[in-house]
């Protein structure tokens, strides 16, 4: 995580206080040779394919493809990281 992490014993719920700068390394805007997309580099891609693309995935095989491709609408309309990754390949696109 980058932070200095610092856990508390108590008896109501698990928690931890953070100290410092909180930073996550995101991965490649598109995979290397041969390899699948994955993580925000899905993000990148038409709904329907990004669907299709993690239903490839051997732990997602029995999933719902319907419920599969609502959900990759739903995250491409509401999340902040999906609209983020869109307009770098947008502006990457261009040059």
């Amino acid at each position: 995580m980058g932070a200095q992490v610092k856990e508390f014993r108590s008896y109501g719920p698990y928690s931890y206080k953070i100290h410092g700068q909180i930073y996550h390394a995101a991965g490649p805007l598109h995979p290397p040779t041969g390899k699948a997309l994955s993580y925000g580099q899905l993000y990148i891609m038409d709904t329907k394919q990004t669907a299709e693309e993690r239903h490839s995935v051997a732990p997602n095989k029995n999933c719902d493809r319907l419920i599969m491709k609502s959900l990759s609408k739903l995250l491409a309309e509401i999340n902040v990281f999906a609209k983020s990754y869109k307009c770098f390949h947008s502006d990457v696109v261009q040059c």
